[in-house]
């Protein structure tokens, strides 16, 4: 399987950055919750959500043991609250644009950002 989000229909595809947080790193985190994290390494994260606040995130782990160029996931057997997940990082910046069509991907963002009183 790549190493690429994916949802059932792939409506809106994009990419995503974020910043490790200063005061825990994903290592530590995974170790905390039982992984072995002297053999496995954790490289990245995968995270699945859906309606109810609810994350089920998969952290992506190299084997330290294994030569070959695959990754292992592990996950929780309970799901974990979208703010306890976001703790995990000092920001985290997610960009999608609708992908049925014509390709968003490449055009430039104005970052003057228009705002909406939503205070009705």
């Amino acid at each position: 399987m790549e190493m690429k989000a994916s949802t059932q229909y792939n409506d809106y595809r994009g990419t995503a950055a974020a910043d490790f947080a200063d005061f825990q790193t994903l290592e530590a985190y995974l170790k905390d919750k039982g992984l072995d994290t002297d053999r496995y390494k954790p490289i990245g994260v995968e995270l699945y959500c859906g309606y109810s606040n609810f994350v089920n995130p998969r952290f992506i782990c190299k084997d330290i043991l294994s030569e070959e160029k695959k990754a292992l996931t592990f996950g929780f057997e309970n799901k974990i609250s979208i703010t306890e997940f976001l703790d995990l990082f000092k920001r985290f910046n997610v960009v999608l644009t609708w992908a049925k069509g014509e390709d968003y991907s490449d055009w430039e963002l104005d970052d003057d950002t228009q705002y909406i009183d939503d205070r009705k």
